[in-house]
């Protein structure tokens, strides 16, 4: 049985194969009239064709007429069907899927989704709340928020600690979405090209969409240096400009208020730890309006953690396509413990370290394999592969079972969560691991006897 997980978030629709890189979509689509254009194809027309584009269509997710539908396209759910069905395509085999979804959807619309699903021939057997597949940090007698945002609002979930993690409150920020929030730091990005070139980029549409295509790769610059070069080559001329993060940072400040004055009243005086996806994290101004609070530690969640998580607890979300339920809580094994002295803009740095389990299996391609003593990684033209090995071929990359745990052979390059792998370091539930150079990634898992 091959296992998927798929997040819905209309920044980017993931979808999980164990072993193999994440397929991230947009829910954007540009309706014409002999063609429906999706995702990233959606996007780049996006500014030439704003009549035709909608990116509201999972947020509103209803059987209600478009205003700018189609033929074959009249409501957001004919969208969600088509947006689906393009991103599911199977290899052969026999399939699962687990459905990871914003508390924000209620009764009606899940009940729509898994009816959309099924149409569109995805096996869901399961369905589980993006606030606690996600979650990875605990902090005791505080109050923790999971935070992601939307194509155009941004969500905020309150989450109840103990023997499990249970999701309690979901609240929507309207207007604070990736949207408005590009939308922003393309007029701020415009708006110094004007000043310092004289070329206004939004004067003419090629040009606009030029520099909201180029914007995602500034961002990731401006994540890792306080500035970036920036060019635009447009009519045979090129235009550069060099700008600043605290200009896009200073940008957004006063959209950003809104979400420290939600997060702030959530404290009740025992102080807040937020969670931000990895999409969130990416905005520029929203970790420093919140490291602007009294008591509110921030931490970042990694990439994908939602659907990472629903792949580990697949065992506690499955409930089989005839009686799905929607999983709100789960058993709970933070990755990190987060000390209550810790306060805002101070980086964490009193840890207390949780016991992660010991992984069992090895996921790759959506099967999950158990050293018997070991597997052996190989990687051809036809694709990577685990296989049984007796653990002597010391020229092979292997994964062995010991006493201590699943250990990686110690003369082979191996990742460990992006970083290089210790030798003697036993794999735990959730790490990922690939070799240097190798484009497949593995994921530890832990099953529990009787669950293979």
């Amino acid at each position: 049985m091959i296992l998927s997980a798929l997040e819905i978030n209309d920044t980017g629709l993931t979808l999980l194969t164990g072993g193999a890189e994440p397929l991230v979509s947009p829910g954007v689509a540009v309706i014409e009239d002999r063609r429906l254009l999706l995702g990233i194809d959606a996007m780049k027309q996006s500014r030439l064709k704003p009549g035709r584009v909608n990116s509201r269509f999972w947020e509103q997710l209803n059987l209600e007429p478009l205003g700018n539908g189609g033929r074959d396209v009249r409501t957001a759910a004919d969208l969600a069907y088509s947006h689906l069905k393009s991103i599911w395509q199977p290899a052969s085999g026999e399939h699962e899927v687990i459905l990871v979804v914003p508390g924000v959807y209620n009764a009606e619309q899940l009940g729509l989704l898994l009816g959309i699903t099924n149409e569109c021939g995805i096996p869901v057997t399961g369905l589980v709340d993006t606030a606690v597949a996600g979650s990875r940090f605990s902090a005791p007698g505080r109050q923790l928020l999971h935070l992601d945002v939307h194509m155009h609002r941004l969500v905020i979930s309150e989450l109840e600690e103990g023997k499990l993690i249970r999701r309690q409150r979901t609240e929507i920020i309207a207007g604070v979405g990736q949207a408005s929030l590009r939308d922003i730091w393309c007029n701020s990005i415009a708006d110094a090209f004007i000043r310092n070139t004289r070329f206004d980029p939004m004067h003419q549409a090629e040009s606009e969409q030029l520099l909201h295509d180029r914007l995602p790769g500034w961002l990731e610059s401006l994540e890792q240096q306080d500035s970036a070069m920036l060019e635009v080559e447009t009519r045979g001329r090129k235009y550069q400009l060099t700008i600043k993060r605290e200009q896009l940072v200073q940008a957004s400040r006063e959209i950003f208020r809104q979400v420290v004055r939600q997060v702030a009243a959530r404290g009740n005086g025992t102080g807040v730890l937020v969670q931000l996806t990895h999409r969130a994290r990416a905005l520029p101004g929203l970790v420093e309006a919140l490291q602007e609070l009294e008591d509110c530690t921030v931490m970042t969640l990694e990439a994908h953690a939602g659907v990472l998580g629903a792949l580990q607890h697949a065992d506690q979300i499955r409930s089989g396509q005839d009686a799905l339920r929607f999983v709100t809580s789960l058993p709970w094994t933070p990755r990190e413990i987060v000390g209550s002295e810790i306060s805002t803009g101070t980086p964490p740095n009193t840890r207390i370290g949780v016991e992660v389990p010991l992984a069992t299996h090895l996921v790759l391609q959506g099967i999950a394999q158990r050293p018997a003593p070991a597997l052996a990684f190989s990687q051809d033209s036809q694709g990577a592969r685990l296989s049984l090995s007796d653990g002597s071929e010391g020229n092979v990359p292997e994964i062995r079972l010991t006493e201590a745990g699943l250990m990686l052979s110690e003369q082979h390059p191996w990742l460990l969560n992006g970083e290089p792998a210790e030798p003697g370091q036993a794999l735990r539930a959730g790490d990922q691991l690939q070799l240097t150079g190798s484009g497949t990634c593995l994921m530890a898992i832990r099953l529990e006897p009787g669950h293979g």
